[in-house]
């Protein structure tokens, strides 16, 4: 029986950069689990840390992208998209979701076909750094390029 190897998210989403002809930076660095960690590993503040939140809207997945220096406010976020229940994904389903583990999921979840949503603060840090689907591999790249690449739905749910 033949199967097809599966393509890592970190080289689809490389792939996808390179694709599309953006200008980013790979960095790869210790393994870090927290945005602290993570932050100081590439030399970036926190606040240009891309938090990607899998999390599950009325049962559905989104990914909830915001400063790393912040923190998301659920009820501003359920008030704006009319959302009754948000919920974390378990550590389970961010795996059966975006195939990679909690704190390397990239904000990128039209790669693994989830909704984007960004908290409009961020858009206003011009450079913006992530775990590119590794919790030891890093992407920095203008958050406008990211914007067009994601076409996220923007609010304001960060405190």
């Amino acid at each position: 029986m033949n199967t097809v190897p599966q393509i890592s998210l970190y080289d689809k989403l490389i792939s996808y950069l390179k694709e599309k002809s953006v200008n980013f930076r790979e960095i790869s660095h210790r393994e870090t689990k927290t945005s602290v960690e993570s932050a100081a590993a590439r030399g970036t503040k926190l606040k240009q840390g891309a938090k990607a939140l899998l999390m599950f809207a009325d049962n559905n997945p989104v990914l909830i992208v915001l400063s790393a220096a912040k923190k998301l406010d659920n009820a501003a976020f359920k008030k704006q998209f009319e959302v009754k229940d948000l919920r974390m994904a378990t550590p389970e389903e961010v795996k059966q979701v975006s195939q990679v583990d909690i704190g390397a999921v990239p904000p990128f979840g039209n790669l693994f076909g989830v909704p984007v949503y960004v908290d409009e603060g961020f858009l206003l840090i011009e450079e913006i750094a992530f775990n590119a689907g590794s919790l030891s591999r890093s992407v920095i790249m203008k958050s406008a390029d990211w914007k067009k690449l994601t076409t996220p739905k923007i609010g304001t749910y960060a405190i």
